[in-house]
């Protein structure tokens, strides 16, 4: 290869972005599960049915979430890319959605956890790709007013707002912010 060619190809890698699983902040939410876990048992063993279900209930969920933890840690490649072909969340098992497919890209916040939004021309072209719950993730979103497809990028390195920051220096790219 010519290094004109080289050039070229090292200019394209760098319009590209790549997210990966945040292990320090998986191992930190492994941690802090467990922790509820420990505080769920102590609750069952006090006095009264109350305290016995909320531990109970504590339990199963943060012990269901401290499960996930370990394979989320374990996971390796890119999570996100965003390069010149689109944005392509690995987790959705989607496939690479084309730019030429989105309308706008927004960030929002659903209770203080902040995602970006994506707006598709046809959204029902990929929600038929969708198992039947992600589905109903999806039309969930729809009705709490944010986009169908939405990234979260907690638990992933680099985060929201670098990605934000690429789409708009790399890509020139509007990203809607919506309060």
């Amino acid at each position: 290869m010519n290094p004109v060619d080289e050039a070229a190809d090292r200019e394209e890698e760098s319009l590209a972005m790549e997210c990966y699983t945040s292990r320090p902040k998986i191992l930190l939410w492994f941690l802090v599960a467990m922790c509820f876990v420990i505080g769920g048992y102590v609750l069952t063993t006090q006095p009264g049915l109350l305290h016995r279900v909320i531990g109970w209930v504590t339990i199963v969920f943060f012990g269901a979430c401290g499960a996930i933890f370990p394979i989320l840690f374990l996971r390796t490649g890119p999570q996100v890319i965003i390069n010149d072909a689109g944005i392509e969340d690995r987790r959705w098992k989607l496939g690479v959605i084309p730019w030429s497919d989105v309308r706008l890209l927004s960030v929002f916040s659903i209770q203080s956890s902040k995602f970006l939004g994506i707006e598709l021309v046809d959204p029902d072209k990929y929600l038929s790709r969708l198992p039947s719950w992600q589905r109903r993730l999806a039309v969930a979103n729809r009705l709490l007013g944010a986009p169908e497809f939405c990234i979260s990028f907690s638990g992933l390195t680099p985060g929201l707002r670098k990605v934000v920051e690429h789409l708009r220096t790399q890509r020139g790219l509007h990203v809607r912010e919506v309060s």
